[in-house]
């Protein structure tokens, strides 16, 4: 009897998660928000790909987001024209 198998099922590693209770309790916050479907792939992507934690993904991506800040505080690759709140729609 053949095995059933399950698209994606082998094809992906599973990725490393941070040892319980590994993270500094007073440093520690949760990030909760609604983005974009095609955002969101992107970063389970990358996360799959690199086989950590979507958590992990993020915090690097603020830290190499934090190494290219202008004087004002914006990324360098910010769209200048989004700087403001109603340069988004909500």
């Amino acid at each position: 009897m053949p095995m059933t198998r399950f698209h994606g099922m082998a094809t992906k590693a599973a990725r490393t998660r941070r040892a319980r209770g590994s993270l500094d309790a007073h440093t520690r916050r949760s990030l909760f928000a609604e983005i974009d479907k095609d955002a969101k792939a992107t970063f389970d992507e990358i996360a799959d790909a690199t086989g950590v934690s979507l958590a992990l993904v993020l915090e690097e991506l603020a830290k190499h987001a934090r190494s290219e800040l202008d004087d004002n505080g914006v990324p360098e690759w910010w769209p200048s024209s989004a700087t403001q709140q109603d340069g988004f729609e909500l």
